[in-house]
């Protein structure tokens, strides 16, 4: 799974940022999703009909349009010539994964562009939100930042979530939205689901960004709020008049909101009117262009539990198993380009989180352990590594 916090991270703000350089991106896009255009009407985009593959293989023919699902990425990618779209809206897929957009030429907005959550469930690359419990008890929230089930709190992104079990060692991610993640889930409460995370999307065009409308990713209302998602733009020129939002969602325990998300802008002219909310933060495009991570790129993932191999596919909830004895377990953790002083943390929905322990390896491969408590039922594993 991809690297999900890094302990030091720098947002530059800027009204505007511009180069000389005025030659259109070179996006890796082939255009095999053809063009999307459809400005005055509802698009709806079922990720869970993607073709599963290499992110960079031709759509087929017959699947133009429905985009690529790469497992070893954990993304939905879109291979446009151009987009001109109203309003847009998305289907999960299975895995939850985020949604890219590699478009050859000009992207423009007219509507809204949807990767809220609505109430427990997420936004595409976002997580969900806490269960209802018996009692007056709470439910951890998932994904990496989710809401702490011991005393209850909103999710975590680039904030902490509100309340008494959250602390600023749930933020994760960094200012770059890069790698691509969404927001975690609040947690739930008696009679009442967590709120799901703001979804995530990078939208990479070769040309203009004209933003006359909305991109949305919020986090959910639920016990207590989901997290905002991640949004980043990469194109040669970002305009418009429209707007950027990853803010947090609202909490009914107590006003126990979640935290805000990440919104992100790379081009040579960047002149938007609206600075987004939470505020964008901004740069020139890298060159070389990074889209997705390398194998030089921090990651980290659990490979064996109880001594079962796990899935490769690192979906947002790896894995999900049924057990029926509960217990303390040995999870298995393999790193790449972690430093062997980092914090690696395994954590358990239903459950809590424990700190693994290096027993081997080096910078480039490492293997770390962990002890988790699982409980009757379907039990959720997520690890993480906090870096020096």
């Amino acid at each position: 799974m991809p690297m999900l916090k890094s302990s030091i991270w720098i947002a530059v703000f800027a009204i505007a940022v511009t180069c000389a350089r005025a030659a259109p991106l070179n996006v890796p896009s082939d255009g095999s999703d053809g063009v999307l255009d459809r400005p005055a009407s509802n698009v709806h985009l079922d990720l869970s009909e993607a073709v599963t593959g290499t992110w960079n293989d031709p759509v087929p023919e017959s699947m133009k349009g429905k985009g690529i699902y790469d497992p070893v990425l954990w993304a939905v990618v879109y291979k446009y010539e151009s987009v001109n779209v109203g309003f847009v809206s998305f289907g999960m897929h299975p895995t939850g994964a985020p949604v890219v957009w590699l478009v050859q030429g000009d992207v423009v907005i007219h509507g809204n562009v949807n990767l809220n959550g609505d109430g427990s469930q997420p936004g595409p690359g976002g997580f969900r939100g806490g269960d209802i419990v018996t009692g007056h008890g709470y439910s951890g929230g998932y994904g990496p930042g989710g809401g702490q089930g011991i005393s209850g709190s909103g999710g975590s992104y680039a904030t902490p979530g509100l309340g008494d079990g959250s602390s600023p060692d749930t933020v994760y991610g960094n200012a770059k939205v890069f790698p691509l993640i969404g927001g975690s889930g609040g947690s739930g409460h008696s009679g009442r689901f967590g709120g799901g995370g703001g979804g995530a999307i990078v939208i990479v065009a070769g040309g203009t960004i004209d933003l006359r409308g909305s991109i949305h990713a919020n986090g959910g209302a639920g016990a207590f709020g989901g997290a905002g998602g991640g949004i980043r733009l990469v194109a040669d020129r970002i305009i418009g008049t429209g707007n950027l939002r990853a803010q947090f969602g609202s909490g009914d325990i107590g006003n126990r909101e979640g935290g805000m998300g990440r919104i992100r802008l790379e081009a040579n002219t960047i002149s938007l009117v609206d600075q987004g909310y939470p505020v964008a933060s901004r740069g020139l495009v890298d060159e070389p262009l990074r889209i997705f991570p390398d194998s030089s790129t921090p990651s980290i993932r659990p490979i064996k539990l109880d001594g079962r191999l796990l899935g490769s596919d690192p979906r947002v909830l790896l894995p999900s198993l049924e057990f029926r004895n509960p217990g303390d377990y040995e999870l298995e953790i393999e790193g790449f380009n972690v430093p062997l002083d980092s914090v690696v943390v395994a954590r358990t929905v239903p459950g809590g989180t424990s700190t693994a322990t290096l027993v081997g390896g080096d910078l480039g491969h490492s293997i770390w352990r962990a002890t988790v408590t699982l409980v009757d039922g379907t039990v959720d594993i997520q690890v993480r590594a906090n870096l020096p």
